[in-house]
């Protein structure tokens, strides 16, 4: 589920940060003694097909494990930067419609609305 969220979210910005889980994540960095390269086979299919890579924050998520209230989850945060990957969200955006001349005196400040 969480790669078919950063999917959509590249059609909609051009960077993202998310709370993943950890065997999801390509670096896991929370909780072990060394950042380790994650090879999962469904993140490795995510990165061919979509061409986004997902980056480490350097943030140990670990740090509030024992807030947790019940399950304890091992996640990681991520980040993305969708320009990389040359979705349409990257691309400067094109006003559809022109906008209309703005009526203003001359030596008259443009109005605000």
């Amino acid at each position: 589920m969480e790669y078919h969220v950063i999917d959509l979210a590249a059609h909609l910005a051009r960077l993202g940060v998310f709370i993943i889980p950890q065997a999801s994540a390509s670096y896991l960095y929370s909780g072990v003694p060394r950042t380790e390269r994650n090879t999962f086979p469904r993140l490795q299919q995510f990165i061919r097909q979509t061409g986004i890579e997902l980056g480490s924050s350097a943030i140990d998520a670990t740090y509030y494990l024992d807030e947790w209230h019940g399950v304890r989850p091992s996640v990681e945060l991520v980040r993305a930067d969708f320009s990389e990957a040359g979705h349409p969200a990257s691309q400067p955006a094109r006003p559809a419609v022109p906008e209309p001349a703005k009526a203003t005196k001359p030596g008259m400040p443009d109005p605000l609305f």
